[in-house]
């Protein structure tokens, strides 16, 4: 996981899903690089903050 504190966008080593898509629906794939492992959400309320701390519970599970 990247956070990066100066844009609210945290970064997961994760395969986008519809799992994940149920889950964050705010969450995208990167549009570039080595985009298939890696799921990036904004954080900018309450909603975004929930949804990026379920990803951060699923990516910990995953390891």
């Amino acid at each position: 996981m990247y956070a990066f504190a100066s844009t609210g966008v945290i970064n997961f080593r994760l395969q986008y899903s519809d799992e994940i898509a149920e889950l964050a629906p705010d969450a995208c794939s990167l549009s570039k690089g080595n985009h298939q492992y890696r799921v990036n959400i904004q954080i900018h309320g309450e909603s975004t903050l929930k949804q990026e701390l379920a990803l951060a519970e699923l990516a910990y599970d995953a390891t």
